[in-house]
């Protein structure tokens, strides 16, 4: 899936396509939030309620004119104008961000995954072609799926409030049913809203994960998978009775108020990879997934990031970690070696499973109004806004250096 965007918060133009592990990095303030929440919008559900039957008319009679066949260059044509003249994805996007900002925004969607999908609603494909075959359901309902195949992919969030809502956990479950309650003795909706926190869009949707996890089944998670993210936090996170989150070591079992940011930090992704039913493509959103990690567990989470891209799940995150970064250029570097065994016998916290095609990697750096998509190689990313900030720290480390040893030369010869 591909965005251009135009007047979004401090991005004033750029483009934007995801990728099997998609990182976005640049200062603060550059737009990585602001390009996340318009994803977020634009893979909701919700703007499906927008569509009409309406809409489809015109592609409907062409593809009965033409025997139930139609070109699939027209077909991905004719999806574009239903959903950008439409206002759809309009309406999903001011209502994560407001009118106000949107005034002069432009938010495009375009898609080269059409064909992925088309077998689970019964299309089948015929090289350029793709066929209609009679059945029950209507023409409408095939092309309705086919949008939300197609455009609307399944995705969970991680925001950088996740510690939080994962520390209140309890008191929002209660919360809940408190202002249910409310509504079914007095019908007020007035005090209802008036006990109702405002939140964004996406923190909404983050809460909600939560407050739905009694919806999910338990899973049986990737053991390679897990078991990095438990080397990360040193233990287990479990659902605990009705109303609680809880860690869990051999000898621990603690609530969210005792254990570390750094555990907190990571629950919504725990719950994630035990709870959540995985769907095809599944995207994970994660906000800055280095917040309260030492500089070699940011090099474990890379670990992480890939074991969970190989295992079928598309992930982007946003951050602020040159270790993280730089890591994920270890294990592209890792994927071109041919004879591994010398390298992974000399390190033996990688094994052959920590790596990544570079095909599967693209980083995006934010800055000066601007998105730009960095050259990822065989021999890692290229990022100049990583780089710049790692050689001037070094660089400033090596002159300050130099000044302290001419200092103590010069006190010697003195």
């Amino acid at each position: 899936m591909k965005l251009s965007v135009e007047n979004l918060g401090p991005i004033k133009q750029g483009d934007f396509e995801l990728n099997d592990l998609t990182i976005l990095v640049g200062p603060n303030n550059s737009g990585k939030t602001y390009l996340v929440t318009a994803l977020c919008a634009v893979l909701d559900r919700d703007w499906l309620k927008n569509i009409e039957e309406s809409h489809f008319t015109t592609l409907v009679n062409k593809i009965v004119d033409q025997n139930y066949k139609i070109s699939i260059n027209e077909f991905n044509i004719n999806m574009q104008n239903i959903i950008n003249t439409g206002m759809a994805i309009k309406l999903q996007i001011s209502s994560y961000f407001g009118s106000q900002m949107l005034r002069n925004c432009k938010v495009e969607v375009s898609e080269n995954e059409y064909l992925y999908s088309f077998s689970d609603i019964g299309i089948s494909l015929e090289e350029d072609t793709c066929l209609f075959p009679e059945g029950k359901n209507s023409l409408f309902t095939r092309l309705y799926l086919a949008i939300h195949y197609l455009f609307v992919k399944s995705h969970t969030i991680s925001t950088s409030e996740r510690q939080g809502i994962s520390l209140f956990y309890k008191e929002l479950y209660q919360t809940r049913f408190d202002l249910v309650d409310i509504l079914q003795k007095s019908g007020d909706l007035s005090e209802l809203i008036s006990r109702s926190s405002k939140l964004s869009q996406i923190t909404s949707k983050n809460l909600s994960a939560y407050l739905n996890l009694d919806d999910q089944p338990i899973i049986e998670p990737n053991n390679y998978v897990i078991n990095i993210l438990k080397s990360i936090i040193g233990g287990e996170i479990k659902k605990h009775l009705y109303q609680d989150i809880r860690y869990y070591t051999d000898d621990l079992e603690l609530s969210m108020h005792e254990v570390s940011s750094s555990i907190r930090s990571f629950v919504d992704i725990y719950l994630f990879l035990t709870r959540k039913k995985r769907e095809p493509n599944e995207l994970l959103i994660i906000d800055e997934p280095e917040s309260h990690l030492t500089l070699d567990n940011q090099r474990v989470l890379a670990r992480l990031l890939v074991a969970m891209v190989n295992d079928g799940i598309k992930v982007l995150i946003s951050t602020h970690s040159d270790f993280l970064v730089k890591e994920v250029n270890n294990l592209i570097l890792l994927h071109g070696i041919k004879n591994k065994d010398g390298f992974l016998r000399d390190h033996p916290n990688y094994t052959d499973k920590d790596q990544i095609d570079p095909e599967h990697v693209s980083l995006y750096e934010f800055g000066g109004g601007t998105i730009t998509k960095c050259k990822v190689t065989k021999r890692g990313v290229e990022s100049p806004f990583i780089d710049k900030a790692l050689t001037d720290l070094f660089k400033t480390t090596s002159d300050l250096d130099y000044l302290l040893e001419e200092q103590e030369y010069e006190g010697d010869i003195s």
